[in-house]
């Protein structure tokens, strides 16, 4: 019965180009219980839980993500990607942020790797703030760091 219900959910999918979903919505919230994907421009994630939300156009305001853990991709404009995880995911596509929950970790290549228990990540900037309240609850970096230029004296090999 489920898998009817996703290939014909499937099949309506090629309606969307630019927003390819791993599930079309008929209704405003839908919670499916699988390995959940789904694509918004550069923006990828998955998890083992999905909760959806659609505006009136149809198009995707929220992901909210959960998994063992969830993950979230983006290709950076800069080159190279930027890689995350967490137990809880929540993208938000109208302010292009993802509040990631739950032994978080967010690795951009090239930049650096940020760890937390809460990270909140902008995909238009590539900004990442984070940390709680609680006792050791700050956002832990290893900061990738900037490749010295050479000087007129050395010699390259």
């Amino acid at each position: 019965m489920y898998t009817t219900r996703l290939i014909d959910l499937y099949g309506r999918l090629a309606a969307y180009p630019p927003l390819v979903v791993a599930l079309e919505l008929a209704i405003i919230w839908v919670c499916v219980y699988a390995i959940v994907r789904f694509v918004q421009g550069t923006v990828k994630g998955d998890g083992a839980r999905a909760t959806l939300r659609q505006g009136d156009d149809n198009q995707v305001r929220r992901v909210l993500l959960e998994g063992k853990p969830a993950h979230l991709s983006q290709q950076l404009d800069g080159g190279g990607q930027m890689h995350a995880q967490a137990a809880n995911i929540d993208y938000d596509a109208e302010s292009n942020t993802a509040v990631l929950t739950g032994e978080a970790v967010v690795v951009q290549e090239g930049r650096g790797e940020f760890r937390s228990e809460r990270i909140v990540y902008n995909t238009d900037s590539g900004e990442i703030t984070g940390g709680t309240q609680a006792p050791g609850g700050g956002v832990h970096m290893i900061v990738q760091p900037k490749a010295k230029p050479a000087t007129a004296g050395e010699k390259k090999n």
